[in-house]
């Protein structure tokens, strides 16, 4: 009698297309969605804010990061960061990216993201790294706000160079690519990255302080127009 129930069970299921297995569920949920052509626009006032572990695992994400992105709290939990990563992102930006945060170091970095629902998305970085009573790392907390436009326009055409390169001869040409144009300016990254947003460290720094943070809203509204005027 209870295999008969058993098996009225199953079927509904297999009708209705439901899974119970555990490994099915995480497999759909670590799918990476189909990019598609359609930016979505963040508020340049609001900042989407994570914290991973040394690794680049998530462990918290807020609302705005949430909402931005399409996933919920279950599915981005003990997640790599990755998994919001567009494919038209060149890996030698990342690899810029964890070698700065290996070293404690901040680094503002342009990243197209990709929403689950295969939207895309444009961010500027700002990090803060945390370490334990030895000195090493612990984790990474991450505030990202909006890329402004003119910005995303002058890094887009970089990214598709790099990107370009890699697929054909690797991510070591494209490093070198990369930092010969920096030679060719005579700029280190940081220079490059102020150089297209057309404001200093400390304006780029400002962007990303909370107006729950800060007393002199004036201050941070002319950093705005800088930047998306």
């Amino acid at each position: 009698m209870q295999t008969d129930v058993k098996k009225q069970i199953e079927t509904i299921l297999a009708d209705h297309k439901i899974t119970t297995d555990s490994t099915s569920i995480k497999n759909k949920r670590n799918q990476k969605p189909t990019p598609i052509d359609r930016e979505i626009k963040l508020d340049p006032s609001r900042t989407i804010m994570s914290k991973t572990d040394a690794r680049g695992v998530i462990e918290y994400a807020n609302d705005y990061f949430m909402e931005i992105c399409g996933y919920e709290e279950y599915e981005l939990m003990g997640q790599p960061h990755s998994i919001i990563r567009h494919p038209d992102m060149p890996k030698v930006i990342f690899s810029e990216l964890w070698k700065r945060l290996n070293k404690g170091e901040n680094i503002h970095a342009f990243v197209k993201n990709l929403a689950k629902d295969g939207r895309y998305y444009w961010v500027l970085t700002n990090f803060e790294t945390k370490y334990d009573e030895s000195g090493a790392i612990i984790s990474h907390y991450a505030r990202r706000k909006a890329a402004p436009g003119n910005a995303i326009y002058q890094i887009e055409k970089l990214y598709k160079t790099l990107k370009s390169i890699e697929d054909t001869q690797g991510i070591e040409v494209a490093e070198r690519y990369f930092s010969g144009l920096l030679e060719e300016k005579n700029m280190n990254y940081n220079e490059f990255i102020l150089e297209i947003l057309g404001i200093n460290e400390k304006a780029v720094v400002s962007y990303f302080i909370d107006s729950t943070q800060t007393s002199k809203p004036t201050k941070k509204r002319s950093v705005f127009g800088r930047l998306f005027g």
